[in-house]
């Protein structure tokens, strides 16, 4: 009955090791999830907006942005990348030379971007950019841009919660509804605050475990293989003599 036990305990450990290996197996594509589209319902942009001749002014604005995610591939370097979509988003907020301002994505051009990772293999931390062209809605008239402004950050999960997407020191020329240029988007900051005490995910913490961490376990493994086999073996020769 001892024996019986002892071999009860060692299938089981044998058993979550197997289990463990199994899932570190798994190709690292699936560390990222499906294709799908994530919702972020309170984000904060700042954008400096420049009016020729009139102002120049950073202005705050709140609102919920959501994304799109394609699945995810392998463009040919071995980095996993996700091709991405912001769709659709709404930011609010008041200008002190113009009064309340709306940020809307283009209803005519698709702000696209991508999630790929910074070495082959590891998901995490992962680069992220978007190509983002906006309609910026104001009581003296509607704007929009034809260039568009580049948003890039480094992420830690998806969606990339906690992150803050910056774009370069490159002027962006602001148009109105006739395409004239009246001003430019001088700089802008995107931030995604922290996950949401409840409801949302994070595939930072979730997913499949790297290979690499497992280690420990293929050496376990190996020791209760063995020590499994002695102790059957011994078992039986117990029972035959018995």
């Amino acid at each position: 009955m001892k024996y019986d036990g002892i071999m009860k305990k060692a299938f089981f450990l044998m058993i979550v090791c197997v289990f463990i290996i199994t899932i570190a197996s798994i190709p690292d594509v699936l560390c990222y999830p499906p294709a799908g589209s994530d919702y972020m319902p309170s984000t904060t942009a700042t954008i400096e907006l420049e009016i020729i001749g009139m102002f120049t002014e950073t202005v705050t604005v709140n609102g919920p942005t959501s994304v799109g995610r394609s699945s995810p591939y392998d463009p040919g370097d071995g980095r996993i990348k996700i091709d991405t979509e912001i769709a659709p988003m709404s930011l609010t907020g008041t200008s002190s030379h113009i009064g309340p301002i709306t940020i809307i994505e283009s209803p005519s051009k698709v702000s696209n971007g991508a999630i790929q990772q910074l070495s082959p293999g590891v998901d995490f931390p992962a680069n992220s950019f978007f190509d983002v062209f906006v309609e910026i809605q104001t009581m003296v008239g509607t704007f929009h841009n034809d260039d568009p402004v580049l948003m890039q950050t480094t992420i830690n999960s998806i969606p990339p919660w906690g992150s803050t997407y910056i774009s370069p020191p490159s002027p962006i020329p602001l148009k109105d509804e006739h395409d004239n240029i009246i001003g430019f988007i001088r700089h802008v900051s995107h931030e995604i605050p922290p996950p949401p005490p409840v409801g949302g995910y994070s595939f930072q913490m979730e997913g499949y475990i790297p290979a690499q961490s497992v280690t420990p376990y293929i050496a376990l493994l190996a020791i209760l293989t063995v020590a499994f086999t002695a102790i059957k073996s011994k078992t039986q020769r117990r029972t035959k003599h018995s």
